[in-house]
């Protein structure tokens, strides 16, 4: 599978993440316009090993992460002052979504070992948003990049 065909896979299976675990509807974003040193945003990455050797990042709006948070933990947006637990549900959202996209990739067969999801340096956003494996979302009008770094 090419690099095209993986930002193709994961951008599908980003989506019916968003909707299946946090409800939350996406449309293509071909354009997208995104200042990265003025975009309020948080990262989070989740490499894993096996049969190929990968990293995920997901960049979004800490407004969006929160929305998701209130989501996925059946709370209202006011009631997540913690950015811990905003944090925590947009990490398990890319869990979810790193498991869903290799079994869609490579089948049921091959044994990934994943490691931790984990918060991103927002230095690490500069070169993700022009990164030519760059692929982008928008959800709930929200911009969401996602980068796939797979061999």
């Amino acid at each position: 599978m090419n690099s095209e065909k993986y930002k193709e896979v994961g951008l599908n299976v980003l989506s019916q993440t968003l909707e299946n675990a946090a409800f939350v509807f996406v449309d293509n974003y071909e354009d997208c316009t995104i200042d990265p040193l003025n975009w309020n945003c948080q990262g989070v990455s989740l490499n894993f090993t096996g049969k190929i050797d990968g990293e995920i990042h997901i960049w979004a709006e800490k407004e969006f992460c929160r929305h998701i948070a209130a989501n996925m933990l059946g709370m209202d947006e006011e009631e997540l002052q913690s950015s811990d637990k905003c944090a925590d549900a947009f990490k398990e959202l890319l869990n979810m979504m790193v498991g869903n996209l290799l079994t869609e990739a490579f089948g049921t067969e091959p044994v990934f070992d994943l490691g931790l999801p984990k918060l991103l340096d927002k230095n690490v956003l500069l070169e993700d948003v022009y990164s030519n494996r760059a692929s982008w979302l928008k959800a709930e009008g929200y911009p969401v990049l996602l980068i796939i770094n797979i061999g």
